[in-house]
């Protein structure tokens, strides 16, 4: 299937993974997981999610590499050949909500030493930059997400409209706003 695949993995090949940090050091992984979720073995994608939860997104905590690889997971979205799509928009829903290491871990008594240190706040500014980068990627696949809720599978529908709602946007206020941007789409497609 990979070759089905060419313009996404050109897209992850045109990162550089290796200077960029996840949860366990520099994000050398992050291509291989990607283009394992594009498997037909159903074990192979869901291993492949369960290493990028653990390193992209570490017990909801974001990282560098997480607001690189959003625009790949926006490509796998609207890839036609993507298998369970319905876990993109719910692995971009948990990105959206990550925090920073940092300004979750930093009012603990064990944080002292670390949190006294000189560097801590250019360190914790970095953190809250990937945060809010890791959210504006996210952001960016708004109409995305909104085509998705005119699918036929109820599990991408329905992932689609939870990430909708985590998003948010000025235009889209309620139950009857979602429908008539869904209708919008429907109407372009």
């Amino acid at each position: 299937m990979s070759g089905d695949f060419h313009e996404v993995f050109s897209a992850v090949d045109q990162i550089p993974w290796a200077k960029l940090v996840h949860a366990y050091g520099p994000a050398t992984d992050v291509p291989a997981l990607i283009r394992a979720l594009t498997s037909h073995d159903a074990k192979v994608r869901n291993d492949s999610w369960y290493e990028l939860r653990g390193n992209l997104w570490h017990q909801g905590t974001i990282y560098e590499a997480t607001a690189y690889a959003v625009p790949i997971f926006l490509r796998l979205l609207e890839h036609p050949l993507t298998i369970d799509k319905q876990e993109i928009p719910v692995y971009l829903a948990l990105l959206y909500s990550g925090r920073s290491y940092w300004d979750v871990h930093q009012h603990l008594e064990m944080s002292g030493p670390i949190v006294n240190k000189p560097d801590f706040k250019q360190q914790l500014e970095r953190e809250l930059q990937w945060v809010a980068a890791t959210k504006e990627s996210i952001s960016k696949g708004k109409e995305q997400y909104l085509s998705l809720l005119n699918k036929a599978d109820t599990r991408t529908r329905i992932a689609a409209a939870y990430l909708l709602g985590l998003v948010g946007a000025d235009d889209i206020d309620t139950l009857e706003d979602i429908a008539r941007a869904a209708e919008s789409c429907r109407e372009v497609s």
